[in-house]
């Protein structure tokens, strides 16, 4: 997962309800900003998907996730 983000031009960020408590979304994202990658943010608009609330995004802070923290599957 690191290898791909690292070696990404763009990191597309798709942003939904749970994104910011998702380890692995926290993970993704810092990986991205570590390696100076172009972050791309869509945000879905279905409440039946997963609409998240801008205002809550804004104001949660980003959970602190260890970089070095790896998948098990």
């Amino acid at each position: 997962m690191c290898n791909g983000v690292s070696y990404s031009r763009n990191v597309l960020i798709f942003l939904t309800k749970g994104i910011t408590e998702s380890k692995f979304c926290q993970m993704e994202l810092r990986w991205a900003l570590e390696a100076r990658r172009n972050l791309i943010f869509v945000m879905e608009t279905d409440d039946r998907h997963g609409k998240p609330n801008m205002e809550e995004l804004i104001q949660r802070p980003v959970q602190s996730v260890n970089l070095d923290t790896k998948l098990r599957l």
